[in-house]
């Protein structure tokens, strides 16, 4: 059974199979957002959020908590202006990867591991 903080159960996306992406499919209970993601040891990547409970701060309450239980957040795509801004606000950094083909999102990395993997932030 895949179980991670915040996402909980993972269970697999019949498209991200068939495609081969193996993005899995969350649902966070308390706080009702639901989408797709990927987790690596203590890093997510997030390729869809929804709230099921809209104009409540769940997505924000949602985000906070993945900072706190990951080390790595990585959302790709991001279509909504507002939860662009939201993501800025909590220190993510714009990002640019050439996958299959260039993907645009937004990255968060701890205080703790960004100094450990980029130095030079540490200053």
């Amino acid at each position: 059974m895949n179980v991670h903080p915040v996402v909980g159960l993972l269970t697999p996306d019949p498209l991200g199979v068939e495609l081969g992406t193996h993005l899995m499919r969350f649902s966070n209970k308390s706080l009702q957002v639901d989408g797709l993601c990927k987790v690596a040891g203590r890093r997510i990547d997030l390729v869809a959020i929804c709230s099921r409970d809209c104009n409540k701060g769940n997505v924000s309450k949602f985000f906070d908590q993945l900072m706190a239980a990951y080390r790595a957040i990585y959302v790709w795509e991001i279509w909504s202006p507002v939860i662009k801004q939201m993501l800025f606000r909590r220190g993510f950094m714009a990002i640019r990867e050439q996958q299959d083909v260039i993907v645009e999102g937004m990255m968060w990395l701890s205080r703790s591991y960004a100094t450990n993997v980029y130095p030079q932030l540490s200053v």
